[in-house]
């Protein structure tokens, strides 16, 4: 802008993306005599073993979006090839290593906006399955590696990585990880709860007939696939 410039108009583009929010719950039955007899007080850890549970039920459906592949608002899945946010370099489709790995952060990198503005997308979590963990823990953990066509003991180039295991991965494929961004730069996948309600909601109730005691647990929350920017190795 000069000296004596305007400020110029300019125009907010954006996408949509819909989830739902569900209902979650299950009751407990116990005995008078369960509870006379728990010596351990085992049934006085029931909230923190509700609270486990619902954790629980929330990342497996966090990691059912990623590993199902499903399709978003435009139509297009996930992961395709019209996104450049999966691995299709035939030699590169291996467990990480620094240079599979730096093909994942260059295609996050060259991602644009809406506006086709550079977003400069930097990777920060490889997510592999624990049949990958060791071997990628000590890939990003080494202070240097040995890389051919460089010199012996090159400072490591992906150690900056931040590492994540996850037996939910194994279920689908002992091959396929991720190169996720910092959520602080885009979201990707989003969480919500009902009223901001993150923990369980536990109330229990007497059966006037049978001195039980009955302990139900309800949550309501959903999850939903925000944006494509991350990338996936299928790993074969």
């Amino acid at each position: 802008m000069g000296e004596h410039g305007e400020y110029k108009t300019g125009a907010l583009k954006d996408k949509q993306e819909r989830y739902a929010v569900r209902k979650y719950g299950k009751i407990l039955g116990l005995t008078l005599e369960m509870i006379v007899n728990d010596d351990l007080r085992a049934f006085a850890k029931l909230p923190t073993m509700f609270g486990a549970a619902a954790s629980r039920k929330q990342s497996d459906i966090v990691y059912a979006l990623l590993t199902s592949n499903p399709t978003m608002a435009d139509g297009v899945a996930l992961f395709h090839t019209s996104r450049g946010n999966i691995e299709t370099a035939v030699a590169n489709k291996t467990a990480p290593n620094v240079t599979n790995l730096s093909a994942a952060r260059q295609a996050l990198r060259l991602r644009k906006g809406l506006n086709g503005s550079r977003l400069n997308i930097r990777g920060k979590f490889v997510l592999v399955p624990v049949a990958l963990s060791t071997s990628t823990e000590i890939l990003l953990a080494s202070a240097t590696l040995t890389i051919s066509g460089v010199s012996d003991q090159a400072k490591n180039p992906v150690g900056d990585l931040i590492p994540i295991s996850d037996p939910r991965l194994d279920d689908v494929s002992s091959k396929e990880w991720y190169l996720l961004p910092d959520p602080a730069q885009v979201d990707t996948v989003e969480v919500a709860f009902l009223d901001g309600e993150r923990m369980p909601v536990v109330t229990e109730h007497e059966e006037f007939r049978t001195d039980a005691m009955l302990f139900k647990a309800r949550c309501v929350f959903g999850a939903g696939a925000m944006d494509d920017k991350m990338y996936k190795n299928p790993g074969v």
